[in-house]
């Protein structure tokens, strides 16, 4: 590989998808970001195995070729030099290892060591600019993970990281359930319904969006890259391999997110989601700034109970170590008597409006909060009263 590319654009590129690159991991050659020349552009790849963004750039091309490198080592050489071109090279050369290993006798059938000789392709990427120049070792593109592809039947999404912020908070983190480990999208005619879930709480809102064949999981890495680099609308594609796997893609503004679908159903959560109930009101800065003097003892468990005397709510919870107690009083309007996970219920707190209005059925069915069209479900917590 050669080529000359302009500083700036190749800077940006590798800004763009360097998310995609872990830091570290048990397979060393992902840490490496990959970049293709070919046809008049630069293609710049990271990929962790479960999520790949890919974004190009126009360059001179002199020889096509490929290599994985450093993104640091390579950003940080970018940093220093202001040049307006750099120029890229990929030099390769084979060598030849001598070794020993342990091999069966065939006649005797004892193992012995015996001298082996290998030979691979080492290769060096060198880059140079301003009469400086950094060479950095490289790895073959046949030694990188096969990045999949991003083709398949075309869909929409509108307002998707609006959606993703408004239900990602449920995630579940544990990886027990793997399907619970994302965002599930359900297609329902010209909208898709986003959902997450941990076991303990429920979040699902509609985007608008058409052309996504089935449902789909995607993983919770894929979540968090797409808030990170996408807004708005997108465009994708979605296909199945021939072992059956779901990969997805999204589009943007020149950069390209694949990934995999996560493996596993999701639960029928519209069943999760309880019906009627009496309706608590209240003032949401009131009950959060309760809900912080709280949660500053730390109650046991994370604990907070909600309980209405008249109209006014009693927020409170205990640290069964230490005997602290802590009660705040809030004005309300409704009934309550029930008790939650004092984090989760700040979750749904800071996704509220002006006013949040909690539907409860009893001290042990879920709450459920909406808010612009999110619903917002938390399991109740089951205390002596």
């Amino acid at each position: 590989m050669k080529a000359q590319v302009q500083r700036d654009a190749l800077l940006e590129t590798l800004g763009r998808v360097k998310s995609a690159v872990p830091g570290k991991h048990t397979l060393p050659v992902i840490t490496n970001i990959l970049i293709q020349a070919k046809d008049g552009q630069l293609t710049l790849a990271g990929y962790d195995l479960e999520t790949a963004l890919l974004s190009s750039c126009e360059a001179t091309i002199e020889k096509a070729g490929s290599a994985a490198v450093s993104p640091k080592a390579l950003e940080d050489f970018l940093k220093q030099v202001q040049a307006e071109k750099v120029s890229i090279e990929v030099k390769g050369k084979m060598r030849t290892e001598r070794g020993y290993e342990w091999q069966p006798n065939q006649e005797t059938g004892e193992s012995e060591r015996i001298e082996v000789t290998r030979r691979h392709k080492e290769l060096t990427f060198s880059i140079q600019a301003d009469g400086a120049r950094s060479t950095l070792p490289a790895v073959d593109k046949k030694d990188f993970p096969p990045i999949p592809e991003d083709r398949g039947k075309e869909f929409t999404l509108s307002g998707l990281d609006r959606g993703l912020r408004e239900v990602s908070y449920a995630m579940s983190q544990d990886g027990i359930r793997p399907a619970l480990n994302g965002v599930c999208l359900t297609p329902n005619g010209k909208k898709v319904e986003l959902a997450a879930s941990d076991g303990f709480r429920l979040a699902i809102t509609p985007v608008a969006g058409k052309g996504l064949p089935e449902q789909v999981v995607l993983p919770a890495g894929t979540v968090k890259l797409l808030l990170k680099t996408m807004r708005g609308r997108v465009k994708g594609t979605s296909y199945k391999d021939k072992a059956g796997k779901r990969f997805l893609s999204f589009r943007q503004d020149g950069l390209t997110m694949v990934a995999q679908s996560v493996d596993g159903k999701f639960p029928e959560y519209r069943q999760l989601v309880p019906k009627g109930g009496r309706s608590l009101k209240v003032a949401t800065d009131r009950l959060k700034q309760a809900l912080k003097m709280v949660m500053a003892i730390k109650p046991s468990d994370g604990t907070v109970r909600l309980r209405t005397r008249g109209q006014t709510l009693l927020v409170s919870g205990k640290n069964n170590d230490t005997g602290q107690a802590t009660e705040a009083r809030v004005p309300a309007r409704g009934r309550a008597k029930i008790a939650f996970n004092g984090s989760y219920l700040e979750d749904i707190l800071s996704r509220s409006g002006e006013t949040l209005q909690l539907r409860i059925t009893g001290p042990q069915s879920p709450g459920v909060a909406r808010n612009n069209g999110t619903i917002h479900v938390i399991m109740p917590r089951f205390v002596q009263w």
